[in-house]
């Protein structure tokens, strides 16, 4: 008994760490560059003695029922190099020639604890395809990413982001309105560690919530807290015609303020009388 006490004293005696250094990184430069493609990809790297925490990106110039379809927001870890995060924007017909992509990637030195976790789908020729990446020993999710395998932009996400009590990821994809005869496979991603002083994560749904062609929500971080990763999410029953696109990590005013703020965007690929409920945009949040 007297063993349990001073073990519980001595884990309640540590208090949480906030989150020091956080710089974040926007590469869009490729994208400027508009013109026809089947795919580009943005790429926004770490500076060296940090690691990515988490981020955000999605499409520059989308418009309503264009087809663009996100298939990889990412936070990496190479064996070499800088950590990074990376955004791949897919146009399956190659026919537009005013969009691109854009990638944020927030970094701070290494938090307590922190690694990578995954999971993923077995490879098939299912409509919809969910996928699921868990932190483990009591750790949070302190970023999110999903990547979309072998669909070539045929496959576009509709969910990114982290369950309400931090403790996995959600990524979901569905294949374009028609569906696709190959079969692919989607990746979640989990950015996992002790969670720093003040985590708390933040999701606002859309006011649009009925069969409006577009919907967008923006969650704040409460005064005081940065933001670590960008999320969001359609409903898990959204239909095909439904597709993310984008969940910028962004903060008003620019000029060096960190990111604190969320902006997501879902839009119909194309037109559907389908009432596909609200959205969500998230922000995880710390001190």
């Amino acid at each position: 008994m007297a063993l349990a006490a001073i073990l519980a004293t001595t884990l309640t005696a540590v208090p949480a760490q906030a989150v020091s250094g956080i710089t974040d990184v926007t590469d869009d430069t490729a994208s400027f560059n508009f013109g026809p493609a089947t795919s580009k990809t943005e790429r926004a790297t770490c500076p060296s003695g940090t690691r990515v925490i988490g981020g955000g990106g999605g499409v520059l110039g989308s418009q309503i029922n264009d087809g663009l379809v996100i298939t990889q927001m990412q936070p990496v870890r190479p064996l070499y190099g800088e950590d990074f995060y990376e955004v791949t924007v897919n146009d399956p017909t190659g026919a537009l020639d005013d969009w691109g992509a854009r990638a944020t990637a927030i970094c701070a030195p290494a938090l307590a604890n922190m690694t990578i976790a995954y999971g993923y789908t077995v490879s098939s020729s299912a409509s919809v395809q969910l996928a699921t990446a868990t932190c483990t020993n009591g750790r949070k999710v302190v970023g999110s990413g999903a990547t979309v395998y072998n669909a070539y932009g045929h496959a576009g996400l509709q969910v990114m982001r982290a369950s309400t009590d931090g403790t996995r990821v959600y990524a979901q994809a569905h294949e374009e309105p028609g569906g696709y005869s190959g079969d692919w496979s989607i990746w979640a991603w989990a950015v996992c560690a002790t969670a720093p002083a003040g985590y708390e994560i933040v999701m606002t749904p859309s006011p649009q919530d009925d069969s409006e062609s577009t919907k967008n929500a923006t969650a704040a971080c409460p005064p005081g807290k940065a933001l670590l990763s960008a999320g969001a999410a359609a409903s898990f029953s959204a239909p095909a015609e439904v597709a993310l696109q984008f969940a910028h990590a962004y903060a008003y005013g620019g000029g060096g303020v960190l990111p604190d703020k969320t902006d997501a965007f879902v839009a119909e690929n194309a037109p559907t009388s389908a009432d596909w409920d609200f959205i969500v945009g998230q922000s995880i949040c710390a001190s």
